[in-house]
């Protein structure tokens, strides 16, 4: 039995350390929520998972772009929207109108007030349809719905309906009017159609791909970087146990040698 160097004593007090190292790591764990919380935890990890953030983060921006588009399809299909609905009423009063002879002209003066004042609103729609200061209605998308461009060359535009304009009700052209809101209509169909489509088939159907790559990267850190606390919790428990065994092998390293001086007294 050596009493100089306790060697025992040596070996039950680096145990002792050791558990109680392991226990602070255990406990910061627990605490943080993070299963890596220094680089020393897990190099290789922390390495993946700098790497999985970078790419979370550039996801999450894409996203916002991708909102944002998609923000601004809905506001021009909702202004497309609002300027369609003021053709159809326009039509209407055309097909009242051309009915000349069961009209009074106050009638149809009353008629084109209306008329004046629908395409005023579809001017004021289509100038005031915007996003982030940008006209979306007025060539922005790759359409224009402002009364000056609806309709075409050879049939005319829908800025001649007005009062004192070519095809105003008093011209008496009132086929040619209709045949230009019929194609004003068609033409704010379209516009309407391609910005349903461009909102389903790239906005949508880009969304959610990228939402199913986010959860899918945002699993992959979890996995790396979050505390799983039932092994934890587990492990804490684990090392309670060695603990105690380790104070108290310390304990009786540190008689032995006592033992040995009681032997010289006798």
């Amino acid at each position: 039995m050596r009493v100089s160097t306790n060697i025992l004593g040596l070996a039950a007090l680096s145990n002792l350390r050791q558990v109680t190292s392991q226990m602070q790591l255990c406990l910061t764990r627990l605490s943080t929520g993070l299963r890596i919380n220094t680089g020393a935890d897990d190099p290789a990890g922390l390495i993946a998972a700098m790497h999985l953030d970078t790419e979370i983060v550039n996801l999450q921006a894409e996203m916002s772009g991708a909102a944002r588009t998609g923000c601004m399809l809905a506001t021009a299909d909702a202004g497309a929207g609002e300027i369609g609905q003021s053709l159809a009423e326009l039509r209407g009063l055309l097909t009242a109108s051309a009915n000349s002879g069961a009209m009074t002209d106050d009638e149809i003066a009353a008629n084109q007030v209306q008329i004046d004042a629908l395409v005023a609103g579809i001017e004021q729609t289509a100038d005031s349809t915007t996003f982030a200061g940008q006209k979306l209605l007025e060539g922005k998308l790759g359409f224009d719905l402002a009364p000056d461009a609806l309709g075409d060359a050879d049939t005319g535009h829908l800025d001649s309906l007005v009062t004192s304009g070519a095809n105003d009700l008093s011209s008496g052209n009132i086929e040619t009017a209709a045949a230009i809101v019929d194609l004003a209509i068609t033409q704010v169909a379209q516009a309407r159609g391609t910005l349903g489509a461009e909102q389903r088939d790239n906005y949508e159907s880009a969304v959610e791909t990228m939402q199913t790559t986010l959860a899918n990267l945002s699993d992959s850190r979890a996995m790396i970087m979050d505390t799983d606390y039932a092994s934890e919790l587990a492990n804490m428990n684990r090392l309670a146990v060695l603990g105690h065994v380790a104070l108290a092998l310390t304990a009786l390293a540190g008689a032995a040698p006592r033992q040995a001086l009681s032997l010289l007294y006798g």
